[in-house]
């Protein structure tokens, strides 16, 4: 029974690995898109372009330059965060596992402070 359900959770976390990586596939692409449409909006109303102007080759080149800014950007926002992770997670892991430590020694500490001063009671 216990096989089943290591390969159930086997089955789930590779179903949600799977989505996580569509989902953010599907954000690559459209974030830009969804950028492209507010800069035409707002582009429109400050009159700084007019819709009709626009061919389809110009919309297609907007949005590759789009794509390429938004990746690039998610890129470096992955690597600054994969560094500051690898620099930071081994000192503050070795500062939890010291502070486990300590509190553990106090609290050994503290149930052979407790039995001591039961015995002197009685």
């Amino acid at each position: 029974m216990s096989k089943s359900n290591d390969e159930i959770a086997t089955k789930i976390s590779n179903l949600i690995s799977r989505s996580t990586l569509v989902i953010i596939g599907l954000l690559v692409l459209f974030i830009p898109v969804i950028l492209l449409v507010i800069m035409v909006g707002f582009l429109s109303l400050a009159q700084g372009i007019v819709l009709a102007e626009l061919s389809v080759v110009e919309i297609i080149e907007l949005y590759l330059l789009e794509v390429l800014v938004f990746a690039s950007f998610a890129y470096l926002l992955y690597r600054l965060l994969l560094t500051a992770i690898e620099k930071r997670l081994p000192g503050a892991l070795n500062a939890l596992e010291t502070s486990n430590k300590t509190s553990d020694i106090d609290e050994t500490h503290q149930e052979s402070n407790q039995g001591s001063f039961e015995g002197k009671q009685d």
